[in-house]
């Protein structure tokens, strides 16, 4: 028994000598988009789909980022704190102002227009927009996450993924 029980405690010293820990990957240059099932310009917010009858890239008076519209006048933008020129992935960040974001960082706005309601990003989101330069056209995919109103006498939510890409 002490025998085996030698072997064992040998064979485990042995493996975790030559097993290294893998190297650290840098999540903002991850070219892997995640998966969605929405179209370009569509997003879904609270379980409705709603697609945008294209998306701008704005690049002026401090605004970057992709927004878009649909038919009812909803919206939605994605900001940056300057436009994106490479892919990678950026976390998601409460709405406060965009010279306070980190080159890293975006935020996300939707509005419901038949509600009258705004909804953003908050320091609690965990996921990021993923964004790729296809053809000099920036594309932001927004996964499932739950934006929350800027009413602060409102304490309500609404799920809400997005893919955005600039027409």
């Amino acid at each position: 028994m002490k025998k085996l029980f030698f072997s064992f405690l040998m064979l485990s010293l042995v493996a975790t000598t030559f097993t290294s820990c893998s190297k650290d990957k840098d999540d903002n240059q991850t070219t892997q988009p995640p998966v969605s099932n929405l179209g370009e310009n569509t997003w879904k917010a609270g379980g409705t789909l709603h697609a945008g009858v294209g998306a701008i890239l704005l690049d002026t008076l401090g605004a970057h980022g992709l927004v878009s519209t649909d038919t009812s006048g909803n919206l939605v933008a994605i900001v940056f704190k300057e436009v994106p020129t490479q892919s990678g992935n950026y976390d998601l960040a409460p709405l406060t102002s965009i010279q306070s974001l980190s080159d890293n960082q975006s935020i996300v706005v939707y509005f419901d227009k038949v509600n009258s309601e705004t909804y953003n990003s908050t320091s609690e989101n965990t996921e990021k927009v993923h964004v790729t330069i296809e053809n000099g056209k920036v594309k932001g995919i927004v996964p499932a996450t739950t934006l929350k109103n800027i009413n602060p006498l409102k304490n309500t939510t609404v799920t809400f993924e997005a893919v955005l890409k600039e027409s």
